[in-house]
């Protein structure tokens, strides 16, 4: 990577360091300010503040929401608070930089195809070998 590429991931981390990825959540682009808000407060029973709202309509006409929230602590609040919506089809994932969602689709991809090796090898007595 060269000193501006890096200088250039730099600043891209830096813009989406309060933002959240919502998706499966389904909304009018109208709306979507106030049904974030109406998500974040009483799903996940956190009162933080919404400085902006973006949806991506993405080719499978599913919609990604991008949050951006007023202070990193908020953001740490959601992101703990994430797990009470397990169960349904909304999940809140960080905002990364393009390179970063590359390496995290790899590293999904590798855990799943370890997972699925381990289910094949699995032992009687309830051991992995």
């Amino acid at each position: 990577m060269s000193h501006l590429e890096m200088k250039l991931e730099q600043k891209d981390k830096e813009d989406k360091n309060k933002n959240i990825v919502i998706r499966g959540l389904e909304v009018e682009e109208k709306e979507a300010s106030k049904s974030v808000e109406v998500l974040i407060k009483e799903k996940l029973g956190i009162s933080a503040s919404i400085e902006k709202t973006d949806v991506i309509n993405m080719k499978s006409n599913q919609k990604i929401i991008i949050v951006k929230v007023t202070t990193w602590k908020d953001k740490k609040e959601i992101m703990q608070q994430k797990r009470k919506l397990k169960g349904t089809n909304i999940f809140i994932d960080e905002d990364r930089t393009k390179d970063e969602r590359r390496i995290q689709r790899l590293i999904r991809e590798k855990s799943y195809v370890e997972k699925r090796k381990r289910n094949k090898e699995r032992v009687g007595s309830k051991k992995f070998v």
